[in-house]
């Protein structure tokens, strides 16, 4: 099941996606310039798509890079078939720095705590854990069970699937200590307010304040996965569509038709989705939910990241980083 599923999140989601908040990539105020390797020379081509100003960033031959976060005032890529995650400079797609995984991990989702990135390690174990002051991976990975898609954080934790199990994980942001909690049919979590949403054969569950049974949330329809949250609302994609939920009623408030949307990411009035297979970077406007113009942008864009009207997003099949500045 897991091997099928990692099949579909890769060429999909997100992830991610892990859902990402937006805010202001800003450099890191804990970070002083000796903390932090000198850039590379940029590797970035300056082109246009759409009629947007666009850097693309070659990261490699067979990179295969699959989540893209900003952090630390920074931009974080998850190299799948590299093993490797790399930190880079958001002005002029300039490599900061390369965290090298053990041979096969294949890193693939994010998720960012005030005082760290966490990134799936996809072809094993658990998730692992990165200080941005020294760019250094913790040697052990926290949780014992494979994940399954993207992690969150929430409730004093970060959250992760593991679908071979049916368990959700829980490490405790303290002491790194993980618990599980059956979550046998589930998605992939996603943490709204400090409450624990997925997805099941019936719709949006929430994990109850026992935080070991799930309550369905009536008026959902399932099957899907949660992508993100824009506009107060829970956007959830299934089978042709997004759907938009209310979580403080439970009912379907708008369903979007899109094909097969896979990652997604909010920026003040839009969000941007990716496919699940090669596809353009679709955006939808909050206010009315109308589909507007896509960007054609490559082949197959994975997982999309959104600061303010910069969008950036990775493509899996070219090993590239794309900024595609919309303001301009």
């Amino acid at each position: 099941m897991r091997h099928s599923l990692i099949a579909l999140l890769i060429a999909a989601f997100c992830v991610g996606c892990s859902p990402h908040a937006s805010g202001s990539v800003s450099p890191d105020p804990d970070a002083s310039a000796s903390e932090l390797p000198s850039p590379a020379q940029p590797t970035a081509m300056a082109t246009t798509i759409g009629g947007h100003a666009t850097l693309v960033a070659n990261l490699g031959v067979d990179n295969a890079p699959i989540d893209v976060v900003g952090a630390f005032g920074s931009i974080w890529v998850a190299n799948h078939h590299s093993d490797d995650v790399v930190r880079i400079d958001p002005a002029t797609g300039a490599e900061q720095a390369r965290i090298p995984f053990t041979d096969g991990t294949g890193p693939a989702w994010f998720a960012v705590t005030d005082d760290a990135v966490w990134v799936t390690r996809q072809n094993t174990l658990g998730i692992a854990r990165i200080d941005p002051k020294t760019n250094e991976k913790d040697p052990n990975q926290a949780g014992s069970l494979p994940p399954c898609g993207p992690p969150t954080i929430g409730l004093g934790a970060v959250w992760y699937f593991a679908c071979d199990t049916g368990q959700m994980v829980r490490i405790d942001l303290a002491s790194f200590e993980p618990t599980m909690v059956a979550a046998p049919g589930l998605s992939n979590p996603i943490s709204v307010d400090d409450h624990l949403y997925a997805v099941g054969p019936d719709g949006v569950v929430r994990l109850g304040d026992d935080g070991e049974t799930w309550e369905l949330l009536a008026g959902t329809t399932g099957p899907g996965r949660p992508i993100g949250f824009a506009g107060g609302t829970l956007w959830v994609a299934i089978q042709g569509a997004m759907q938009r939920v209310d979580l403080a009623t439970g009912q379907v408030v708008a369903s979007i038709p899109m094909n097969s949307p896979g990652s997604m990411s909010a920026g003040p009035e839009e969000v941007w989705v990716t496919h699940e297979a090669s596809g353009p970077l679709e955006h939808v406007r909050i206010a009315d939910n109308t589909v507007l113009a896509p960007l054609e942008t490559s082949a197959a864009p994975v997982a999309v990241w959104v600061d303010g009207s910069t969008v950036w997003m990775t493509d899996f099949s070219t090993s590239e980083l794309w900024r595609i500045d919309t303001a301009e």
